[in-house]
């Protein structure tokens, strides 16, 4: 394992504890109970950059041979599909949770609530992205993929761009 690997790894273990904090504090928000973690919940805004340096980095080096139209689909190619899932089921719902939050949808409550619950939202997000891309690097070869001749390729190609040739899997 890389030293890189090993970061994205620790990394990811930060990243799905900040996942679940935040979403036990969402769902407190939403029950419109007191949240579990008082003011230091606001910590996990914070972390959000603890997790995001290294998987923005880690990012880059799963997709530096790759299309920028293939962008997602090549930088978690190292998660089961569940993950990706999870991934995109948070960034939906956070959406919708945005949009609840501007249009004043959470009613009169307590202002305490209703802005955990709107930065509740995005805390998912951010965490539940940061891990599913830190454990895609974790979990991939990141070796530069080369046709018969010797060209990089695309780590989706099936021929090379350069000259046409089959590429085999490593």
């Amino acid at each position: 394992m890389t030293r890189l690997a090993a970061l994205a790894s620790a990394a990811a273990v930060v990243a799905g504890a900040g996942l679940v904090l935040s979403v036990l504090v969402h769902l407190s928000a939403v029950a419109g109970g007191p949240n579990p973690l008082g003011r230091a919940a606001w910590l996990l805004h914070g972390g959000i950059f603890v997790v995001w340096l290294p998987a923005v980095l880690c990012a880059q080096r799963l997709t530096r041979d790759a299309r920028r139209s293939d962008f997602w689909r090549v930088a978690l190619r190292g998660c089961p599909p569940w993950m990706r899932y999870m991934a995109y089921a948070f960034f939906a719902y956070a959406m919708l949770n945005f949009v609840l939050f501007i249009t004043g949808a959470f009613g009169d409550r307590d202002d305490e609530i209703v802005s955990v619950r709107g930065f509740s939202g995005h805390w998912m997000v951010f965490y539940s992205v940061a891990l599913v891309l830190l454990y895609s690097y974790a979990h991939t070869d990141t070796r530069t993929r080369r046709c018969a001749a010797g060209h990089a390729v695309s780590p989706t190609a099936s021929y090379c761009e350069t000259c046409g040739r089959l590429v085999t899997p490593p």
